[in-house]
């Protein structure tokens, strides 16, 4: 029988360990590149998310500003409401300030897109927009 020369598996081995340093090498760039995709598409996914949430319906304002309105609260006050293509004017009258402060309140803890606002001691003027 011929024996193996000693050298052919040390070269064999060293070989396999330069080819599996290198082939390391380049799934850890292609791993740190899909890891930075991965987290910028989370980041835009939250943003998405955040407007989502933010985001309602000509539906779900009128609904929930109808809601503010009726309230038992200040269906007794002096409300004026004004629809206007795409605007709704309020104007709220009253002599009680805890009806008034109550009113900004639940209007200001809410989403709308308020384009003007007057506050004045007895009077709240607001046109929002739908």
């Amino acid at each position: 029988m011929n024996r193996i020369n000693p050298m052919y598996p040390l070269l064999l081995a060293l070989s396999v360990v330069i080819v599996s340093f290198i082939l390391n090498f380049l799934v850890k760039d292609e791993f740190i590149q899909i890891n930075q995709s991965y987290f910028e598409r989370l980041r835009i996914a939250k943003e998405y998310q955040i407007l989502k949430s933010n985001h309602q319906s000509k539906a779900q304002i009128k609904e929930r500003l109808e809601g503010i309105l009726n309230d038992k609260k200040f269906k007794k006050e002096n409300i004026k409401v004004e629809k206007i293509k795409g605007k709704w004017k309020i104007v709220l009258k009253s002599e009680n300030l805890k009806i008034l402060h109550d009113f900004l309140n639940r209007i200001l803890k809410d989403r709308f897109s308020i384009e003007k606002m007057e506050v004045s001691d007895k009077t709240i003027k607001m046109e929002v927009r739908m």
